[in-house]
């Protein structure tokens, strides 16, 4: 059996005619993440990262966000005495959070409780 020539880097395929036009495998990836069900757990990525920030050390200490659907963040706490505490700070939590995230589409909070977990 032949050896198979060198591919070259210079060719691409054409697009096919009418399609759309080719773009770049980043804006792709972007387009389909930003259109599925993904978006949510990039944007819990996303605040994550800026939880301390976004609640205050304390609350960052006893909380963390999980998970967000229909515009409700899901909150675990790691004791039942944060739930009562996070319903009166419901308020400044998700305008904090829409300062942080304008797009973000939060406007209410649910709280789990789930003891015993390390906040980093």
């Amino acid at each position: 059996m032949a050896p198979k020539p060198p591919r070259s880097g210079g060719m691409r395929p054409l697009p096919e005619e009418g399609g759309p036009p080719p773009r770049r495998l980043g804006e792709a990836i972007d387009a389909y993440l930003s259109a599925s069900p993904l978006e949510g757990a990039r944007l819990i990525a996303a605040l994550t990262q800026q939880w301390v920030t976004i609640a205050g050390e304390e609350v960052a200490t006893h909380c963390r966000p999980s998970a967000v659907r229909d515009g409700v963040l899901t909150l675990q706490v790691d004791h039942p005495a944060w739930s009562t505490k996070l319903a009166f700070l419901e308020k400044p939590l998700v305008e904090g959070l829409r300062k942080a995230f304008p797009d973000c589409g939060v406007r209410a909070l649910k709280v789990h409780v789930r003891g015993g977990f390390a906040v980093d």
